[in-house]
């Protein structure tokens, strides 16, 4: 009877809890559907009411009826301004005159809530000369009225120990410039600051054409600090860019010297992308062969070193190893294909101090029955044994205990000057055990 008091009361206190999440889930819609955000509202944007409105100010004249206009614009009204002006920019459908109206417009109702879609427009429609015009006349009327008020603030200001406010983008740079970005960028190197910080002070969103087109020449051309912590940037404006500057963003990447933690991770971001050079994607046509190689090489390690994840002993052996590898290659979840061209080293996770060595020809013709490729099971012959005759034929069992382990390089070592891999000298420039 108790049992079932106890389930009942657990049931019920599952079921309330349900219950909140559902409610909060239904007031955060509310708050959204309220107060949304300024990219989110003008997704949401209607057409017919966008289009009642320009109509509205296409009938009205130019002067005193359009200022009057202005004042009796509605705050929903408003945000239907820049989407206007990046609209008739792209369709031409209306007079050019219809633009300075808009400029009045904003002129006359100059706000920093209307400064947020202005600036949300304009990244959207990056570059629209039209947008950025209204933008800059926008920021224009704002900083008069913060330099004004800073006049009468400033003592009060700087005794609280505080920072006037300085978010308008127009501080940067000015948005109607033809050279926008370029001036971006050289206030971004001035202030040294992470690209990161710089894109959450000013609010710029690095999936939209702005923030693609500012992080693309930000990897071209600028300091190797702002690849610090900015690697998660560089992930959703890679995407965004013309096949042009992908290529050469990815280029100055795999070329510039990071250190290895920040290397790794902008790698990592170059690998969700575009793979492996042997999957055959275009770009890896495009870029030069010596950071292609490089790129490989990093590819093989870091595939190696997840595999063996926790085998020090074989991690260690293998990547002296590794840029000599062609390809490496799953055979399932546990077992791992490392090919050298003339041969191949089949590693099972499993077996931590034991893998197989095969020459090129003999895996298939060894494999039988359930038998895992890189398992004890599979007939082999001893390495000392290989050694001993001076013979590459497999399978050959490498051992990684600390005896074991300097064999087994001794045996990779002769397989790799046999099958004129790598020369006496290449050998000897090898990491050492």
């Amino acid at each position: 009877m108790n049992d079932r008091a106890d389930n009942t009361e657990k049931a019920d206190h599952v079921n309330g809890q349900v219950s909140k999440i559902g409610r909060l889930d239904t007031v955060l819609d509310r708050v959204r559907t309220l107060l949304p955000l300024p990219h989110e509202m003008l997704q949401q944007a209607e057409t017919e009411e966008k289009d009642r409105l320009a109509i509205i100010i296409e009938t009205t004249a130019v002067g005193r009826p359009i200022i009057d206009l202005a004042s009796r614009l509605s705050s929903r009204d408003l945000r239907y301004i820049f989407p206007l002006l990046a609209e008739t920019a792209e369709t031409g459908r209306l007079p050019a005159h219809f633009h300075e109206k808009l400029y009045l417009i904003i002129r006359e109702r100059a706000s920093y809530s209307l400064y947020r879609y202005g600036w949300s427009v304009f990244q959207q429609d990056f570059p629209s000369l039209p947008v950025g015009r209204g933008l800059a006349v926008l920021c224009g009327i704002l900083e008069i009225r913060e330099k004004s008020g800073q006049l009468q603030e400033r003592a009060g200001k700087q005794a609280r120990g505080r920072l006037l406010p300085r978010a308008l983008i127009s501080y940067l740079a000015a948005p109607d410039s033809r050279r926008f970005v370029d001036h971006l960028l050289h206030a971004l190197n001035r202030r040294q600051v992470s690209l990161d910080q710089f894109f959450k002070q000013y609010t710029i969103a690095a999936d939209q054409p702005l923030g693609s087109a500012l992080i693309g020449q930000c990897f071209l051309k600028g300091q190797a600090a702002l690849y610090v912590e900015s690697h998660r940037l560089f992930d959703l404006a890679l995407p965004q860019v013309p096949a042009a500057l992908q290529q050469e963003m990815v280029s100055r990447l795999l070329a510039v010297s990071l250190d290895p933690v920040t290397k790794t991770q902008y790698l990592q971001v170059i690998y969700r992308h575009f793979g492996d050079p042997g999957g055959g994607h275009p770009i890896w046509h495009q870029l030069r062969r010596k950071d292609v190689l490089a790129y490989h090489s990093w590819v093989i390690a870091a595939t190696i070193g997840r595999h063996c994840q926790g085998r020090k002993a074989k991690i260690h052996f293998y990547q002296r190893y590794a840029a000599l590898v062609k390809h490496v290659e799953d055979w399932d979840q546990d077992t791992l294909i490392m090919s050298f061209g003339a041969f191949l080293i089949v590693d099972d996770r499993r077996m931590p101090l034991f893998a197989l060595y095969y020459d090129q020809d003999t895996l298939g013709t060894h494999q039988s029955g359930d038998n895992a490729p890189g398992g004890t099971a599979v007939p082999h012959r001893h390495v000392e044994d290989a050694v001993r005759r001076g013979s590459t034929r497999g399978p050959v069992g490498l051992v990684f205990d600390e005896k074991g382990l300097r064999i087994s390089a001794s045996f990779l070592d002769f397989c790799l000057y046999q099958n004129n891999i790598a020369s006496r000298n290449d050998l000897k420039r090898l990491p050492p055990l």
